[in-house]
């Protein structure tokens, strides 16, 4: 469950504000995995927030997700800091730079849940680079207010 509290989404875990100009999605598939998606006006950019479970390592399942889906990581996966908690950040894009993605992925104590996944995909078809879209406002802005705790 998330609460609603000064135009942030509430974890027990983390918090967010929702990002500016983006419409939100709501899927749910038949998994376990929940997510909350935010696509822009022009389709080519996603946020997405997954609330899963893994009993594996970020790095673990960065490497799992990069050998499975024949991502190529773009550099190490990182520690960023964001409130309390450290995620571990990652670069990665696909192998015909149609899409590029950031990913952090937050761990913490739980039985159903214990891993929250952040990840923005943006699409090789938009007029503005990935670094670009990373230093919108919006999307900046979005960054910015993730906290982990």
């Amino acid at each position: 469950m998330l609460k609603i509290k000064d135009g942030k989404l509430i974890h027990a875990h983390f918090c967010f504000a929702l990002p500016e100009e983006f419409y939100l999605i709501v899927d749910h598939d038949t998994s376990e995995i929940e997510n909350l998606t935010f696509v822009s006006d022009d389709r080519n950019t996603v946020i997405k927030v997954t609330f899963t479970h893994s009993d594996k390592s970020e790095k673990e399942d960065f490497t799992e997700l990069c050998n499975d889906c024949e991502f190529i990581p773009e550099g190490r996966p990182f520690s960023i800091r964001r409130g309390e908690g450290a995620a571990t950040g990652l670069f990665y894009r696909q192998d015909d730079y149609s899409y590029a993605y950031y990913e952090e992925l937050y761990s913490f104590a739980g039985s159903a849940v214990n891993r929250i996944s952040i990840y923005i995909e943006h699409s090789a078809k938009s007029a503005l680079s990935f670094e670009n879209i990373l230093n919108q406002p919006n999307v900046k802005a979005f960054w910015n207010s993730v906290q982990y705790f």
